[in-house]
């Protein structure tokens, strides 16, 4: 008995100091505390539960759903070790397993603010948000300055497209919390979705006020003084987040463009090489850098980041329609064929492939295969006067008439009717059997280039 005693007191010294280690952040330490403890009484539940709550915030989920598992089945009405089991199968990606611990916790006490707001993060991970909305929604009922809830919840209101009651839920963060970076950000980007970029400007400048030094603010402000075509002041700031935080690939990504906007393209280049220095995954960035080099008249460097781009995602759409347009200006017209194919794989849609796939099959003679792709650019647009024009050049080469006037001349004399001349390309003049030469010549004066093709992806 004496002995059972003894050991009964040594476990709780056990316990005390590993939780004080614990709650120190001594996490070593704590956990070779835990394991002596174990050892006396292979089934304390105290041990095993917090050992298990220790490894998932070492970075040990799996084990920690092991240890906690092995709790419950010693006790299996603690709130607390549901909770923490549910968040460890959160952290694996088991959002239907911590979607059940949850309920377990909440079904035991009732007034748990945190598993109610967890169960709302499972859900939402599971894109069930509706449900999500109802269990923030208790969370902050219990504890209504629960801003992390208040700001989930707002997230989840902007995906079931509850506009005004996401920006209320926000504003109501700020005003409980001043200094809290990601409710500013989040009401920032919610009034840019929306259209409303100068009200997004004065939100992140009022955040400014807040926290001066959060790369973040900066870098979203910089989006929004770009969406207000302030392409300079954008700049800046997002020079002003890289002095915060140099490492910050997103924010040369964005400098890209926005130099590409004001045509500082050999810069832009700069930028794009930056991001990939730090992200080399990042394919949004390869294709940027490829349009970039476009521009600059290096079309075979832009081939080589296309083709990067789609190693690291065979699904991006820009990298495809332009890698295929690249191809094409240099001539390699069956590969950029291939490319066009594979851009109406993953876009069966994409009218604009159809149109310039057309125009690459006619110079490889291929009239029949180019002739059925322009009608189908035409059937997904019936607007598409390029691919018209190029259909009824098409069409007179190889001595189909009547085709011409009933899908491609009305059309395109009624586009020019409705428009004024400098407004229409010169190729469409040019592709008209019967338009008047001073016409041709004057609209080519007025618009200077003729356009034959779609543009790329920008």
């Amino acid at each position: 008995m004496g002995t059972d005693k003894y050991n009964r007191t040594n476990i709780m010294e056990l316990l005390k100091a590993a939780i004080n280690n614990h709650k120190a952040g001594n996490l070593e330490k704590a956990a070779d505390l835990y394991i002596k403890a174990l050892r006396t009484e292979p089934n304390n539940f105290d041990a095993l539960h917090l050992l298990g709550v220790l490894n998932h915030q070492a970075g040990y989920s799996q084990k920690a759903v092991q240890l906690i598992n092995r709790a419950i089945n010693l006790i299996d009405n603690n709130a607390d070790a549901f909770n923490h089991l549910g968040v460890a199968y959160r952290a694996l990606g088991q959002a239907s397993n911590a979607d059940k611990c949850y309920r377990k916790a909440i079904n035991i006490n009732p007034d748990f603010t945190e598993a109610y707001f967890n169960l709302g993060n499972a859900l939402s991970d599971l894109k069930r948000f509706k449900e999500a909305e109802k269990f923030y929604k208790k969370a902050i009922k219990l504890k209504p300055d629960y801003v992390t809830a208040l700001n989930n919840l707002a997230t989840t209101q902007i995906e079931l497209e509850q506009f005004s009651q996401a920006e209320n839920t926000l504003r109501k963060i700020v005003s409980i919390k001043p200094n809290y970076v990601e409710a500013f950000i989040n009401l920032g980007l919610l009034l840019n979705r929306q259209g409303h970029h100068s009200q997004a400007e004065s939100v992140y400048k009022q955040a400014l006020k807040a926290s001066t030094n959060s790369p973040y603010i900066h870098f979203y402000l910089g989006n929004t003084l770009a969406d207000l075509k302030r392409y300079n002041e954008a700049i800046s700031s997002y020079k002003m987040a890289l002095s915060l935080q140099p490492d910050y690939p997103d924010v040369y990504f964005e400098m890209g463009n926005a130099l590409v906007k004001i045509q500082k393209i050999a810069d832009s280049t700069i930028a794009y090489n930056h991001a990939l220095t730090i992200k080399p995954d990042y394919y949004q960035a390869y294709c940027n850098l490829g349009s970039s080099l476009n521009k600059l008249g290096k079309n075979h460097e832009a081939v080589h980041n296309y083709k990067i781009a789609l190693k690291i995602n065979p699904s991006y759409e820009d990298a495809c329609f332009n890698l295929a347009n690249t191809l094409m200006d240099l001539g390699i017209l069956n590969e950029a064929v291939t490319y066009f194919l594979r851009m109406l794989h993953l876009n069966p849609r994409h009218s604009d492939s159809y149109c310039n796939m057309g125009i690459a099959l006619c110079e490889l003679n291929k009239f029949v295969d180019a002739k059925n792709a322009f009608l189908k650019a035409i059937q997904l647009n019936p607007d598409d006067n390029i691919a018209r024009a190029h259909l009824s050049i098409l069409l007179q080469q190889i001595c189909e008439w009547s085709p011409i006037h009933e899908i491609c001349v009305g059309k395109l004399k009624a586009a020019i009717k409705t428009n004024k001349t400098s407004d229409i390309e010169p190729f469409i003049f040019l592709a008209l059997p019967d338009t008047d030469a001073s016409a041709q010549k004057n609209c080519a004066k007025q618009n200077g280039t003729i356009t034959n093709k779609k543009a790329m992806m920008t």
